[in-house]
């Protein structure tokens, strides 16, 4: 969404990620004859696996202002404003690309609320 006025313009922009899942791939191989074999365990405890992940919504807020007696652009904006984490899978989740726990998938922010501006110049 953007709204101008003059030579000043904001702009919003929400990036929605639809949640994902891994359960039906992760089980699928410790099936035999249709039953499922024996929950993963450590030291005799069972293992509570995360194998999905809800969706996630960015929000990113931009400003700008057009002078347009010196050709110039100018525009400062927050990408993640709400600091949005990547969500987090177990190691064994075997199609999420991970650093530790966390999904890189290339749809998710890592770097959390980051700040920017741009000049451009027109000649």
């Amino acid at each position: 969404m953007a709204l101008a006025s003059g030579p000043f313009w904001f702009n919003y922009n929400l990036r929605y990620i639809d949640s994902t899942s891994e359960v039906d791939e992760f089980w699928a191989p410790r099936k035999t004859n249709g039953v499922f074999t024996a929950p993963p365990t450590f030291l005799g405890e069972r293992i509570n696996l995360v194998l999905s992940t809800p969706p996630a919504f960015y929000h990113n807020l931009s400003i700008g202002w057009d002078i347009a007696e010196l050709g110039l652009n100018s525009q400062f904006g927050i990408s993640n404003v709400t600091d949005q984490k990547p969500p987090r899978v177990s190691l064994a989740a075997p199609d999420y690309l991970q650093l530790g726990g966390s999904v890189i998938e290339s749809q998710y922010d890592l770097y959390g609320r980051t700040y920017f501006i741009n000049l451009s110049k027109s000649f």
